[in-house]
């Protein structure tokens, strides 16, 4: 059994969300506000997109089933959060990058192993923090292929490990080891003490202060009402039958592996619906926070 162990964050990031305050669901009422105003120009469109019907694309032809979504940014250029799938039984081999990152499983049995120390595998709801630089190889276990959620920090590159460059010459100063957490061994925070079960885990950043990335539970047929956020975000389900609604489209339900694109001051609602607590990985843009929005005056 694979033993439970705190995850310790790179240099680019806090920690975990004991490092925060408790943020309530009461807090920043929206008033008379008008969501759209000071909207960020170019923000994206809203777009929700089951498991069955994201378009991936081959990360390497090298490796057939080996596959990639990008949910935001551009990894190409810089930062960007990123959906894989990889096929069973599939292992990288050896590698490192030039930029930092953090991963949370999605679907099936991954295993992350850091160069001189145990593997390490979890199932979905798990999660990954892997330094600049580090060498470190990853396998999707058999029985099933498995789906992970990835961000980061610069742009994506994959370094095999051939011995020729030491990986360390040039990481950022003060980067700490990564190691890996199995959902059972998540150190979750009460999102808002007014509302029990409402849970939350920070991967990377800090949300009361600017972009992060931030690992939610949701007890089953819990309801948010409509509300809206000052910055962007985007979303993956990990556990669970989500649905996410645009103020004035129809609901749109989807399980494990589903993604959604939330853009900022849009009126929304989401609910976890009955039959067991959903699981969602949320990258806010900026400052996370919530403004509930009082329908009869909508």
């Amino acid at each position: 059994m694979l033993k439970k162990r705190v995850l310790v964050l790179t240099s680019v990031v806090v920690a975990l969300a004991t490092t925060i305050t408790t943020q309530s669901f009461a807090q920043h009422r929206g008033g008379g506000a008008t969501p759209a105003a000071g909207a960020k120009a170019g923000a994206t469109q809203d777009s929700f997109t089951t498991s069955d019907a994201i378009p991936w694309t081959p990360v390497d032809l090298k490796h057939p089933g080996l596959m990639m979504f990008v949910v935001s940014g551009n990894p190409n250029e810089g930062a960007s959060e990123i959906v894989q799938k990889f096929p069973a039984g599939m292992d990288s081999g050896w590698h490192w990058h030039t930029a930092a990152y953090e991963g949370v499983v999605v679907q099936g049995k991954f295993t992350h192993t850091f160069k001189g120390a145990a593997p390490q595998t979890g199932g979905p709801g798990s999660v990954w923090s892997q330094p600049a630089r580090e060498i470190h190889d990853d396998k999707c276990e058999e029985g099933g292929d498995c789906i992970i959620v990835v961000y980061f920090h610069d742009k994506l590159d994959f370094i095999p490990d051939r011995g020729t460059v030491t990986p360390t010459a040039g990481a950022k100063a003060g980067a700490t080891p990564g190691t890996l957490t199995t959902i059972d061994a998540i150190p979750w925070k009460p999102l808002d003490p007014k509302q029990p079960g409402l849970q939350m885990s920070v991967v990377w950043g800090n949300p009361n202060e600017g972009a992060s990335e931030i690992v939610q539970k949701f007890p089953a047929g819990w309801d948010s009402g409509w509300h809206w956020h000052t910055a962007a975000y985007e979303g993956v389900v990990v556990q669970g039958k989500w649905t996410h609604t645009f103020k004035g489209t129809a609901p749109e339900t989807a399980g494990p592996g589903s993604t959604y694109s939330q853009p900022a001051r849009q009126v929304h609602d989401d609910k976890c619906e009955e039959g067991g607590d959903c699981i969602i990985v949320a990258y806010f843009h900026g400052k996370r926070d919530f403004k509930p929005v009082d329908t009869k005056a909508q």
